[in-house]
């Protein structure tokens, strides 16, 4: 038996070694290394009975996951009672599992397999029951000979690589504890835990993304507006001027050719826009519903008509517009749109062609819990009037049911597909990976804005995740934030270019990457023409491993229940 505290405090050091293997902490790709070894405390310690374990183990995990995300308190400190309820669970559930599949198994088998298999289904339900946020294989994203396998398996298989490390690392240790018979083979155990690791080596070495050439010229403009000059609504004019200026000025630094896009971040439009039509749908009696923070009137649906046309089409585009002839431009902003019968706001992504008419529109699939949605809550008087007194706002955006994918004409005639996600989708796999098996892709874009954190590690998890995702994927990586990381990287998940400070005359190392003002100009790599209808392993697997890695610890289970505890002892 082990004491409730010491449970506590092993698995609290699982914990500590994630927050020091996470992006951003001891580096900008964290020290992923120490993923491997992560989970040795939590696999000793919660494969063993005690009083309060299961308690014990979320309060643990509920500190830890507060701590991978303690930047969310920047926007609100209450976030962290979420993070520490809602993520800690699934790992206290974790635990409860492990010990039922350690009575059998190894831990080399039994950690992987319930750890992977609660990480999965915590991505997979959606908040507020469930929460996509780093997953153990993320910490690995800037090793590349073990991310590389994330073609054939995903960041799940990169995450039952390191539990399963840990798991045979942690049997080993404990090979000579009364309580621990299973280790009278421990190169058996040592076996179950290298082999993930050496498949992972094997298959990154053995596989490669698809061959590519330069496809678009890309102009990403990143103001870098603090949260709070974005929140201001008296302030657009000023923050649209701002950023039209900065992104004639990169226009001009950028040469010849020009870019073939422009784009900008997360709702960096700063007035709202109505989708086409919305305005005869309002006369015809449609209205935003009775909670909706926003309660349109016919005057403002006109307004944003008159804003698009003489700002986007006007200022930005066309004859008189800072863009080049033959330019596209692309833009995140909040979007009134028409769903069943009421106009509700939507957080999306705009395309206009090079005459400023609409080219296509996407926008976010997954919403942040309790920041853009309230999860049904926002239809009650007292939690609008509760969260408006807190944050300022109410969230009610609508998501879209999947995530979009849209045409690019470049300047030369050729025509490219992308799809499209925005900042939280970033976390998620299906945004990427589902538009990929329906039909050609040649590259993803992410609208993001990250001002709400600073200059936090979050900068430095979502890139970890973008590069996850073009690993994935086999597909470059667009990042255009309005205050992040803009970034471009390759298929491999290589960096192609990165948006950073210029370092002041006589100095040789820049400031940094994070709140930096300016634009990036970068040829984005797309597959070649023969490798086009290429798809990596993992996006036409993906749901079989899904299926794999829930069913695994079932399969597991079901031999326990019928062989009890062969010769292993009740510890």
């Amino acid at each position: 038996m082990i004491a409730p505290s010491s449970r506590f405090f092993a698995a609290l050091a699982t914990w500590v070694l994630l927050f020091l293997a996470c992006p951003g902490i001891l580096g900008r790709d964290g020290a992923g290394i120490f993923a491997l070894v992560a989970l040795v405390p939590w696999a000793i310690t919660a494969s063993r009975p005690g009083k309060r374990a299961f308690l014990a183990e979320w309060a643990a995990a509920g500190v830890g996951n507060a701590l991978m995300s303690v930047w969310s308190a920047y926007v609100w400190s209450g976030t962290l009672v979420f993070l520490a309820l809602v993520p800690g669970f699934y790992v206290a559930c974790a635990g409860a599992l492990l010990r039922l599949l350690a009575r059998r198994f190894p831990l080399a088998v039994a950690a992987p397999a319930a750890w992977v298999a609660l990480e999965a289904l915590r991505v997979l339900v959606q908040p507020p029951f469930g929460y996509g946020w780093m997953r153990v294989g993320t910490c690995l994203h800037a090793i590349p000979w073990i991310a590389g396998s994330a073609r054939v398996w995903g960041t799940f298989g990169l995450s039952f690589v390191a539990a399963a490390a840990a798991g045979g690392l942690a049997d080993y240790l404990r090979r000579n504890q009364r309580w621990a018979k299973r280790t009278r083979r421990p190169r058996t155990s040592l076996f179950f835990g290298a082999a993930p690791l050496g498949l992972a080596i094997a298959l990154s070495v053995g596989t490669e993304p698809p061959p590519t050439v330069p496809g678009p010229r890309v102009l990403l403009v990143q103001p870098s507006f603090e949260q709070h000059r974005k929140m201001e609504p008296r302030a657009w004019q000023e923050l649209a001027e701002e950023s039209i200026a900065l992104t004639a000025r990169g226009i001009a630094e950028a040469g010849v050719p020009a870019p073939d896009l422009v784009a900008w971040g997360e709702t960096m439009f700063p007035f709202p826009l109505a989708e086409p039509g919305l305005k005869a749908a309002f006369e015809g009696g449609a209205r935003p519903p009775p909670w909706a923070r926003d309660q349109l009137e016919l005057r403002w649906i006109q307004n944003m008509e008159a804003v698009e046309q003489a700002w986007i089409g006007g200022r930005l585009l066309g004859p008189q517009g800072v863009l080049p002839a033959g330019t596209s431009f692309l833009t995140g902003v909040e979007h009134h749109a028409l769903a069943d019968g009421v106009i509700r706001r939507q957080n999306a992504i705009v395309l206009f062609g090079p005459d400023g008419r609409r080219a296509g529109f996407g926008g976010k699939v997954h919403l942040v819990p309790g920041a853009e949605n309230l999860c049904g809550l926002e239809r009650v008087g007292f939690v609008r009037a509760a969260v408006e007194s807190v944050a300022g706002y109410v969230p009610d955006l609508l998501a879209l049911e999947r995530a979009r994918v849209l045409t690019l004409r470049t300047r030369d005639g050729r025509e490219f597909r992308f799809g499209t996600s925005v900042c939280f989708d970033n976390a998620y796999d299906d945004p990427y990976t589902v538009p990929l098996r329906e039909g050609d892709l040649d590259f993803h874009l992410v609208c993001s804005n990250e001002a709400w954190y600073e200059t936090s590690f979050e900068f430095d998890q979502m890139v970890a995740f973008s590069r996850l995702l073009a690993i994935e994927t086999g597909r470059s990586f667009v990042r255009a934030t309005n205050a992040g990381i803009s970034i471009v990287l390759d298929p491999s998940g290589a960096e192609v270019s990165r948006l950073e400070a210029v370092p002041p005359a006589g100095r040789s190392a820049s400031k940094g990457d994070r709140m930096v003002a300016g634009t990036l100009a970068a040829f984005v790599p797309v597959p070649t023409p023969e490798a086009a209808r290429s798809r990596t392993p993992f996006v036409r697997w993906e749901n079989a491993w899904l299926a794999f890695f829930l069913g695994l610890p079932v399969l597991l289970g079901f031999f326990v229940v019928r062989g009890g505890y062969t010769s292993f002892e009740r510890s």
